[in-house]
């Protein structure tokens, strides 16, 4: 091509070319590139070369169309001082080789904008440059700097948006979800993409273990083969991993790891060649000053020095995966202890009900919910107010609605003491307490606590009824003894004692002591029953033979009332294996109530058979031909204390000792039938077991 004539005019269209040709790029090094071709196709210059200074401060090509033949000195000194430097009649090698040597100029212009040196733009020719060529260059390299100077200013401002893209996108991460899997992957990959890496993984920091284990993980398309193989719930120990000082994590630095490092650690180099890694950056997760967690940036296509703009950005995201982390990790808590509580309360037995500041309902239990006997469900009155709820309660329950009202006429007045008190919601008895809720000092509402106390005050009853039951039983056989010791002092006194009457007397007194004895032991007895400290003697024993005993001792009182006492057993039933002496005492029992409410001329009859529910059990039946148990005594009989009005009513303690004698033997007891035909008792108890059936059957 033709070298063109330079005159002003040409200059000025050679200008206005070049600057659209460059315009067409906002890429700084296609700029460089489009700046180079463009030059040399408009002058015919054979060389020309964009340079610009490396972190050394040392000149190199940034673009270049020939072959740059000046050394680094030129261009340095351009750059240096500001000043455009041309050198003509320099001699260089030819293309032929360096035996054949030709002249040729060379120009260097620095190019500045607003003050600031971007590089040199430079150009060479094999004749020299006339004023002309060098106002061209001059006014070229102002064109390309301008070029590049907006391009660069692009870059940095994309930069900049695409930074606070990734930081925004990280904070929106934060409030889209607190899952903990979710928020650190797609905070994996924000880091990732921000800065073009080829994976990127979240690994937890254990300060006291030093070790760690994948938490989240994100591989791009640009990862190697290698690398896509999944790394999620792997643990690694650090120690092993990292061949220096591990206090970066610690104090919350930055580190990069190379594979051509050669203080690299044998395990950390094979990790990073087993997954094709070049380059790895770690970043610290960190709250409160404290390391959390770590991410680590990887890429597989070459050795790669980050930037400060890469690095500041990373750490941005870095700390939004710190705060996630946290906050899910808080979440979790939080939301375990609420399980938790959530659980406690529903277990509860007491009713539990939390009340605002604004008097609204934030939470009631069941319990809560069926103390106050409220329409729908517990969940349909949360955030209702406490007024809706005395409005309902004064239709039915007039005394609970007055006492919440008074209570809550109380705390609007300024009293914020606990309260407590009692109301009654027959059948049942409720306890309440009102009790503050305070956080810092500052008032969050008020806990009411309701409990069922019906059965504690029965209890109570029970207690009252027990003091003077014991005392009217036990002040007869001892009032008894102590009139039987007064007549016999007596008796002395006056100095003339019948024998008769003396023994008389003695007698009675044996027999209020045994009486005496007999109720403290069944007392002793029923406690050791309760507590399960009394053990029970097994042994094998017919019921013909237990119930025939039983019934000769009976025999005396069934004669005075004229009363048949029969019973009747299948020769087939076999043996039972029960504590001899507590059967008997329960058999004993039962036929003397029997016997007692039965009136004169009536019957009493005593049955087993193999209780056909429970083969391996008998059942024992004793019936009378009485007036029954009364109605109000039934669902009570065998409760301790228990007596009805009759007036042949007896300690309480009978059919009570009954009932927890057959049940320590795994039987049961109970009423199967009661009317003015008469009364029945059923009970029953555990057979031998086919093992013992040989050692009880006769010889021969």
């Amino acid at each position: 091509m033709d070298r063109l004539i330079s005159p002003p005019i040409n200059h000025q269209i050679i200008t206005y070319r070049l600057l659209r040709a460059i315009s067409e790029s906002l890429e700084p090094q296609s700029v460089a590139y489009l700046a180079v071709e463009k030059v040399s196709e408009l002058t015919g210059w054979p060389t020309v070369a964009i340079l610009s200074p490396n972190a050394n401060g040392l000149m190199v090509v940034r673009a270049a169309m020939g072959s740059l033949l000046t050394d680094v000195g030129i261009h340095g000194r351009a750059y240096r001082t500001g000043d455009t430097q041309m050198v003509n009649d320099l001699i260089g090698d030819s293309d032929e080789g360096p035996t054949y040597q030709k002249l040729y100029s060379a120009l260097s212009i620095p190019m500045m904008r607003s003050r600031q040196r971007l590089g040199v733009f430079s150009v060479e020719n094999d004749e020299p440059f006339t004023p002309g060529d060098m106002l061209l260059a001059e006014s070229m390299a102002e064109v390309i700097a301008l070029a590049l100077d907006h391009a660069e200013l692009y870059e940095q401002s994309q930069q900049r948006l695409a930074a606070q893209t990734a930081l925004q996108e990280a904070t929106a991460t934060i409030t889209t979800s607190l899952e903990l899997p979710v928020l650190l992957n797609r905070i994996a990959e924000q880091m990732c993409r921000a800065i073009d890496a080829t994976s990127t993984y979240i690994c937890t920091y254990e300060r006291n273990s030093t070790s760690s284990a994948v938490l989240a993980e994100y591989i791009s398309q640009s990862a190697s083969s290698l690398e896509r193989v999944s790394d999620l719930g792997t643990t690694y120990f650090l120690p092993e991993q990292l061949s220096h000082d591990m206090t970066f994590l610690e104090q919350g630095e930055l580190a990069v790891f190379y594979l051509d490092d050669a203080h690299l650690s044998a395990t950390m180099r094979a990790h990073m060649a087993q997954f094709g890694a070049q380059t790895v950056m770690m970043i610290p997760l960190i709250i409160g000053g404290d390391t959390i967690a770590y991410a680590e940036l990887w890429d597989s296509r070459h050795r790669r020095q980050f930037t400060d703009n890469e690095v500041a950005l990373c750490r941005g995201i870095a700390q939004h995966a710190a705060i996630a982390l946290e906050n899910a990790r808080l979440f979790q808590a939080i939301r375990q202890e609420h399980g938790r509580f959530q659980a406690l309360i529903g277990a509860a037995t007491d009713g539990i009900i939390l009340v605002g500041i604004d008097g609204r309902i934030l939470l009631i239990n069941p319990p809560g919910f069926t103390f106050l006997q409220l329409e729908g469900t517990p969940e349909e009155w949360i955030g209702r107010s406490v007024q809706e709820g005395i409005a309902w309660l004064q239709q039915e329950w007039p005394q609970a609605a007055y006492v919440i009202e008074t209570e809550t006429k109380r705390l609007a007045a300024g009293d914020g003491t606990a309260g407590e008190g009692e109301f009654e919601m027959p059948p049942h008895t409720i306890h309440w307490r009102n009790l503050p809720v305070l956080l810092d000092g500052q008032p969050l509402g008020r806990l009411i606590m309701l409990r069922d106390i019906t059965r504690e005050h029965a209890l109570e009853k029970m207690r009252d009824d027990l003091t003077h039951t014991m005392v009217h039983d036990l002040r007869g056989p001892l009032t008894a003894i102590s009139i039987s010791l007064e007549s016999l002092q007596m008796m002395e006194q006056m100095g003339h004692i019948n024998p008769e009457r003396r023994l008389q007397t003695i007698e009675r007194a044996s027999s209020s002591t045994q009486k005496l004895l007999e109720l403290v032991e069944s007392i002793l007895e029923l406690s050791r029953l309760e507590s399960g400290r009394l053990q029970l003697s097994y042994q094998p024993v017919t019921l013909p033979e237990l119930v025939a005993g039983v019934v000769d001792r009976q025999l005396p009182l069934a004669r005075e009332k004229e009363i048949e006492i029969a019973y009747h057993f299948p020769d087939s039933l076999p043996p039972l294996t029960v504590d001899r002496t507590l059967i008997e005492r329960v058999l004993q029992n039962l036929l003397h109530n029997a016997l007692k409410f039965t009136p004169n001329g009536g019957h009493v009859c005593v049955t087993g058979q193999q209780d056909r529910e429970q083969p391996l059990s008998a059942l024992i039946t004793v019936s009378d031909s009485g007036s029954g148990v009364p109605v109000e005594m039934q669902a009570h009989l065998f409760e301790k204390f228990s007596r009805g009005m009759q007036r042949e009513r007896g300690s309480g303690l009978g059919l009570y000792f009954c009932r927890m004698v057959v049940e320590a033997h795994h039987g049961r007891i109970w009423l199967a039938n009661s009317s003015v035909a008469g009364t029945a008792i059923q009970f029953t108890l555990p057979l031998c077991p086919e093992s013992q059936l040989a050692q009880t059957a006769p010889a021969g």
